[in-house]
C-alpha cells in the first residue's frame, strides 16, 4: 500500500475550496450580504409605509380644517345673535337700576 502523508491546513483549504465547500469567511460573507438585502427591503417598505401615512394625515388635516372653519363661521354668526339680543335687551335698565329709581322716587314723592 501506498503511505498517505497528511495534509497541511493550507493544503486542505485550497482542496475544499476545489470542490466548493464554503469557508467561514464564504460564510460570513453570504449572511452579511442577505442581512444588508433585508435590512434594505425592510427600510424601503417602512419608507412607502412612511409616505402613505403622510398622505392619510395631510388627508385628515384638511378635512379637520374645513370642519373647523364651518364651526368658526356659525360660531360667529352665534356671536353676532348673542351680541344683538344683547343690545336689544340693554335698553331696558338692570334689577338694581331700577332698585335705586324707586328709593330715589320715594325719597323725592313718598307715597304715604
Amino acid at each position: 500500500m501506498k503511505e498517505e502523508k497528511a495534509l497541511t491546513r493550507a493544503e486542505l483549504i485550497a482542496v475544499l475550496e476545489e470542490v466548493g465547500v464554503a469557508t467561514k469567511d464564504d460564510v460570513k460573507k453570504a449572511v452579511y450580504k442577505t442581512v444588508s438585502e433585508a435590512t434594505d427591503a425592510i427600510i424601503g417598505g417602512m419608507e412607502g409605509m412612511d409616505e402613505s401615512v403622510r398622505k392619510e394625515i395631510r388627508a385628515t388635516s384638511d378635512a379637520i380644517d374645513t370642519r373647523l372653519s364651518g364651526i368658526e363661521i356659525e360660531l360667529r354668526g352665534l356671536k353676532n345673535d348673542i351680541d344683538g339680543l344683547h343690545a336689544e335687551l340693554s335698553d331696558s335698565a338692570s334689577r338694581k337700576e331700577l332698585n335705586e329709581l324707586k328709593t330715589r322716587v320715594a325719597k323725592y314723592h313718598p307715597l304715604s
